[in-house]
Formats: structure tokens, C-alpha cells, sequence
């Protein structure tokens, strides 16, 4: 079963008189196994790019965290593009400009939305 996503990146006054019918749709599983799931893969994907960046910067472990821990996502993708893109012919720069394109939009559209927007399930 596929459950739908419904997501207000504005604030709306609550007009719901009984806190229940916020909370029982917010109660399934499912819905909060597949948000879990798609963080945890997130958290992977960032990691790698943190790794990738560290091994093409020759950094030792303990310099890891000090030199690619302060960018956020979009920075870090920023980063490592221009790093990487160093090292390769042009041939291979818009492969990887196009992935972390979409690492981005990846980021900003769902990633963004789902860690600060407010979400229901099943409907406007």
C-alpha cells in the first residue's frame, strides 16, 4: 500500500477540535517506517559524498570531521562537485554535475520538506 504525503511548508492555524483526529493518521507504521527509512538512506547518501570529498582531499581521519563536517548538504555537494571535478576530463564533469544536480533537488524537495515542513497523511 502506498501512502500519500501531504506536505504545508506554511504554517495554518489548527482548527481541530479534537487532538485525535490529528494524531490516528500519524500513528501508522508504514507511514513512519517509510519516512525513517528514506532519512536513514539520506544520511548514507551524505556520508558518502563526506567520504568521497575526505579521500579526494587526502585528509587523515582525524581531520574528517573538522574539514567536511560544517557544510550542509547543498554546500557539501558544492564542494565535492568542484573537488572531484578536478581530477576527470570534461567528458565526465556534466555526469557529475547532473548527479549532484540531483542530490540537491533530492535534498531541497524531499529531504528539506519532510525534516521541517509539516505533514499529514491521506489528504489536503
Amino acid at each position: 500500500m502506498i501512502m500519500k504525503i501531504t506536505v504545508r511548508r506554511t504554517p495554518k492555524a489548527i482548527e481541530v477540535k479534537n487532538l485525535e483526529e490529528v494524531w490516528e493518521p500519524l500513528q501508522s507504521e508504514e507511514f513512519f517506517r517509510a519516512i525513517g527509512l528514506f532519512m536513514f538512506r539520506f544520511s548514507q547518501l551524505k556520508y558518502q559524498i563526506k567520504s568521497t570529498l575526505a579521500s579526494y582531499l587526502k585528509l587523515r581521519d582525524d581531520q574528517f570531521d573538522v574539514v567536511v563536517g560544517p557544510y550542509d548538504f547543498a554546500m557539501l555537494c558544492t564542494v565535492a562537485e568542484k573537488t572531484i571535478k578536478l581530477d576527470f576530463d570534461k567528458e565526465f564533469h556534466s555526469t557529475l554535475k547532473t548527479f549532484f544536480n540531483k542530490c540537491r533537488k533530492l535534498n531541497q524537495e524531499v529531504r528539506v520538506v519532510v525534516t521541517h515542513g509539516s505533514w499529514t497523511t491521506g489528504g489536503a
